[in-house]
């Protein structure tokens, strides 16, 4: 893929641009976007992964960005309107040479580095999921806890209030002698009444 770099402002602390990088990589690093962690990060991933696409390493290093910046994940159709911090503020990145959506994605669907879907096995670095792209790692974790929050609200909805509360002082023994009973019967969705109750049953 060609695409046509027109120069961006030059990044105003020298000592984060890479020297010799080419492409799209260049062209984001010098105008601020990247740092040289961003970039390398995505050099050495792709070299690794025999990955050669430039829009894959500027996708990989723009999710390396994100996580930096407090984000665990991009959106490939609207990163190119997000700025992560005050340093990108004074950047026009709108101006910069964004790949097309559509064919980016299609060229992060087609590499090695990247697993397309929820259902497909781990193992490369990248992840593309509910159309976000994640770092695998990141996204396992992210999955993880969706997993054990829809767990924890199946339990609590699906259960009587008595299990909830029983699962509850099995999982937390001590709980009970260090929060009041109000929060607790609130937290179990019952009335203090019903948890009184429950409790001289217990």
């Amino acid at each position: 893929m060609s695409v046509q770099m027109g120069l961006a402002a030059p990044n105003p602390d020298r000592n984060l641009v890479v020297h010799n990088l080419r492409g799209l990589l260049a062209v984001f690093n010098q105008a601020g976007v990247l740092n040289p962690a961003d970039v390398h990060t995505a050099e050495t991933v792709c070299r690794i992964g025999q990955e050669s696409d430039e829009r894959v390493r500027l996708a990989l290093a723009l999710t390396v960005r994100a996580l930096r910046n407090g984000s665990v994940c991009i959106d490939l159709r609207t990163v190119h309107t997000t700025a992560f911090d005050e340093s990108e503020a004074g950047v026009d990145i709108a101006e910069l040479p964004w790949p097309d959506p559509e064919e980016w994605i299609t060229a992060c669907k087609a590499s090695t580095v990247l697993a397309d879907g929820a259902e497909r096995p781990s193992g490369r670095p990248l992840r593309l999921a509910g159309g976000l792209l994640y770092l695998e790692r990141y996204w396992q974790q992210e999955e993880l806890v969706r997993i054990q929050l829809q767990q924890r609200f199946d339990d609590l909805h699906f259960a009587t209030a008595h299990d909830r509360y029983q699962q509850l002082i099995s999982t937390n023994p001590s709980l009970l002698n260090r929060v009041p009973l109000g929060m607790i019967a609130s937290w179990l969705g019952i009335t203090q009444e019903t948890l009184s109750r429950i409790r001289s049953r217990s």
